[in-house]
């Protein structure tokens, strides 16, 4: 065997080099816009989450709000329902020949008792606890009146559907950030890319 035949030529070395340099410059690009897609995915999910609370309070008629966990990344849409009113005892109306009658009770001339009720989960999925996918993270919610970075926040929706100006975080492990805002009378909740 020749001596000068025993090792790789200069070329053949750069040619490896660059298919290196190549396959490099595809793939690392690539993971990046994978881990940025995935935020952007759940950032439009939980847009979604949000427009359904605020479409829910208007067509219900009842104050819907969506309750965040930053601490775990968990989050749950509730409503208050209608309160409970007392009804009108029949027994006591007498029917005669020609009317009805009360029998010796006095009616009362205000609006019938009604007993408040607290929120509780809606009654379908989105009641149930979601998590945040994982890598994804809630970073803070920023409101007109504070930023909060843990604990439990509430987002409230009106009968009529307002709220007020709120901003929720969404932060990927990687370091992507993405904040959703929700106007005040906005049917829809705006998505931005945001620079950590």
């Amino acid at each position: 065997m020749d001596a000068r035949r025993r090792g790789f030529t200069l070329i053949e070395m750069l040619a490896v080099v660059a298919l290196f340099a190549m396959i490099t410059g595809i793939v690392v690009p690539n993971l990046g816009f994978q881990q940025f897609s995935e935020l952007r995915d759940q950032a439009e999910r939980m847009a979604l989450d949000l427009e359904f609370a605020r479409q829910s309070a208007v067509m219900r008629g009842a104050p819907h709000r969506m309750l965040i966990n930053l601490d775990d990344s968990s989050f749950r849409i509730e409503w208050k329902p209608p309160p409970e009113t007392e009804e009108i005892d029949e027994g006591a109306l007498v029917e005669d020949e020609d009317s009805y009658y009360y029998d010796e009770i006095e009616i009362a001339l205000s609006a019938p008792a009604t007993t408040e009720r607290d929120f509780e989960p809606v009654p379908n999925h989105f009641g149930k606890s979601q998590r945040l996918d994982d890598g994804i993270f809630f970073d803070f919610i920023e409101s007109d009146l504070e930023r909060v970075d843990s604990g439990t926040v509430e987002i409230p929706f009106e009968r009529d559907g307002t709220t007020e100006h709120t901003e929720v975080f969404l932060v990927h492990e990687a370091g992507y950030r993405i904040r959703l805002e929700l106007l005040p009378l906005a049917d829809t909740v705006r998505i931005y890319d945001d620079e950590v």
